[in-house]
């Protein structure tokens, strides 16, 4: 029996990749997973790098204190981490457990 290769079997033509790469390339670059605090100081200080702390906090609508604390401790009450993670413009697919209990 002439078994021919799996990638010949699937052939995958140059539109389809053209296609791929083009979603890859969509695929929001902001999108953050976030599972412990000390990755939330790491994305708060990557993305605080060029933005002062009141700025951020008028933004998000919230306390100083609160963006002081997620780069500080990586940890803030839930409903506040939100709305920092929405002025930064960072697209948490997770937040920490801490965030929550908070």
């Amino acid at each position: 029996m002439d078994e021919k290769p799996i990638y010949e079997k699937w052939h995958i033509g140059d539109e389809y990749r053209k296609l791929v790469k083009g979603a890859l390339v969509n695929h929001h670059r902001y999108d953050r997973f976030i599972e412990s605090p000390m990755r939330m100081r790491e994305v708060m200080h990557e993305f605080m790098a060029n933005r002062s702390i009141s700025e951020v906090a008028h933004d998000a609508g919230v306390n100083e204190t609160v963006v002081q604390k997620l780069i500080d401790d990586g940890m803030a009450p839930y409903p506040d981490t939100r709305r920092v993670m929405k002025a930064l413009n960072i697209h948490a697919t997770a937040l920490p457990a801490e965030c929550v209990t908070a």
